[in-house]
């Protein structure tokens, strides 16, 4: 409260300026930061931050990652855009992912700095809405084939990449849900004894077919993705031929390798606020993966709670591929199960949402076969590195405990405050507090 005297020096100065900075505080706490309407669009332009104090043992760092997102509507064309600079360090678990591949997990290439890395996070896409049926994206972006908290097929864990993707609804009430779409991977080093170039690109198809109107109380659907790249001999062929452009599910025979080709089935089934839920992929070499789940969700008045609890099991070099190029990664970090592969995992969640406060916690327990490694797939080193076990299997365990206050609902930025115990690559524990803006998920469970 202002002292009494400046009440009565400067009354109505006083008086405005409380009301506007209560205006301008509601406004930026309530609201997207910069709003502009106008007939048939919109434009809103949100801060994307990530100011968080990291600390283990030995060692503390800050990540000062600040940006921008803007998203609008012009039209029928639906877009979002995002830029986002960053210096950081990282925990010795990531670290083992960017000393191999020069990848920030979850993100994008990056350079040293003179105290961590210097890198830029940036995604965008447009969306082209033809009618409520059918809509046309083209992007820089991530995307997410299941129903559970992990995904056997198609998950975020890996950076963002080109993408060009159709959605069409087919079938009696347009009750099916149609998804072709086109990602340019790539992967970080020049193939060893091959005749590409360095980091060769590779793309793969990604299909999915749901079927959202199965039947009362569940769906169902297929999906597929293939690698299109492919040796003649020594040279790696990097330009997909035409069959790679044809935007319908199924079509996988101009693959020329096996291992490049993944099929998967997912199906949940709900009844009484109970999901059960999995996830069947079988790879070209006739292996299978599969994912069993099931969540809950509870509602009392304005508390929300989620209690999940999922298996998820995946053979050895499951999605590995016969090299990198070939292998189900972008910049070697895998396109699935941020675990990689082989490995048999048990994880539990309980969440509790309440307004603005968000409190989860969450545990994982991993068989791993052949003992911890970073979750690479297809990487070619000429000394390769021992597993932490000496190839023998091992426990991985991990406990996470992390509570978010939502600062601003709209552009999801949130006061954030959490703790990791995992005892892989080393037994430590993990504290981070900070300001960080959710748009993607944040993985420290591998």
């Amino acid at each position: 409260m202002l002292p009494e005297k400046h009440h009565e020096s400067f009354p109505l100065l006083s008086k405005d300026t409380v009301q506007l900075k209560a205006k301008i505080f509601k406004h930026l706490v309530t609201k997207h930061w910069v709003q502009y309407q106008y007939n048939g669009g919109w434009i809103h332009v949100d801060p994307w931050v990530d100011f968080t104090y990291h600390k283990q043992s030995g060692s503390t760092f800050i990540r000062n990652g600040r940006g921008i997102v803007v998203t609008g509507k012009i039209d029928r064309l639906h877009f979002i855009t995002g830029f986002q600079e960053n210096q950081t360090e990282q925990f010795d678990f990531e670290d083992a992912i960017t000393q191999t591949t020069k990848t920030i997990p979850n993100e994008v290439f990056t350079k040293t700095a003179e105290s961590g890395y210097d890198f830029a996070n940036a995604f965008g896409y447009g969306d082209w809405r033809f009618n409520a049926n059918a809509n046309l994206k083209f992007g820089h972006y991530k995307n997410f084939i299941g129903y559970g908290y992990r995904s056997l097929v198609l998950s975020d864990f890996a950076g963002a990449y080109p993408h060009l993707e159709w959605n069409q609804k087919l079938g009696k009430n347009q009750s099916w849900q149609v998804t072709s779409s086109l990602g340019r991977l790539q992967s970080y080093v020049k193939e060893s004894g091959h005749t590409a170039g360095d980091a060769p690109f590779k793309v793969k198809s990604f299909n999915w077919t749901s079927f959202p109107k199965t039947w009362k109380y569940g769906e169902v659907g297929y999906a597929q993705t293939v690698n299109w790249n492919r040796y003649q001999g020594d040279t790696l062929r990097t330009s997909p031929n035409a069959a790679s452009y044809v935007p319908l599910p199924f079509v996988y025979a101009a693959s020329k390798e096996k291992s490049s080709v993944l099929h998967a089935i997912n199906a949940k089934a709900f009844y009484a606020d109970f999901t059960l839920y999995g996830q069947l992929v079988l790879n070209g070499e006739g292996e299978q993966a599969f994912q069993l789940g099931l969540s809950k969700w509870l509602e009392y008045t304005e508390v929300k709670i989620l209690v999940r609890g999922e298996l998820n099991v995946v053979p050895s070099s499951f999605y590995s591929g016969e090299s990198q190029v070939l292998a189900h990664s972008h910049m070697g970090q895998t396109l699935a199960h941020p675990l990689g592969d082989g490995f048999t995992e048990t994880l539990g969640q309980l969440k509790f949402q309440w307004k603005r406060f968000q409190l989860g916690g969450q545990y994982v327990q991993a068989t791993l076969v052949g003992g911890y490694q970073a979750p690479i797939l297809g990487v070619v080193q000429e000394e390769p590195q021992p597993a932490i076990g000496g190839g023998q299997d091992e426990k991985f365990k991990a406990l996470q405990v992390e509570f978010n206050y939502y600062l601003n609902v709209p552009n999801k930025t949130a006061f954030q405050v959490g703790v990791l115990q995992r005892n892989l690559p080393t037994s430590d524990r993990y504290y981070f507090v900070g300001i960080r803006t959710n748009i993607w998920n944040k993985y420290r469970d591998y």
